[in-house]
């Protein structure tokens, strides 16, 4: 197996916003609104670990309602 497809069971806040295009700061505002995908914190402090499991990604983003095509 190629080590480059493997992905990574969790992720941190750096490598989900990679991942979903967009940037920490807009994670991070969209855990403030319960919004996005599912995620872990390590701990009770504001400070505190985030994990993202990729299959909560993966579940959030097939969720999201397709585009109107243009016909």
């Amino acid at each position: 197996m190629d080590s480059k497809s493997v992905r990574p069971l969790a992720l941190n806040s750096s490598q989900a916003s990679e991942i979903l295009g967009i940037s920490e700061n807009t994670l991070a505002q969209w855990r403030f609104r319960r919004q996005g995908p599912n995620y872990r914190k390590l701990g009770t402090s504001r400070r505190s670990k985030v994990l993202y499991l990729q299959r909560d990604i993966d579940d959030w983003l097939a969720d999201l309602p397709s585009p109107l095509s243009s016909k």
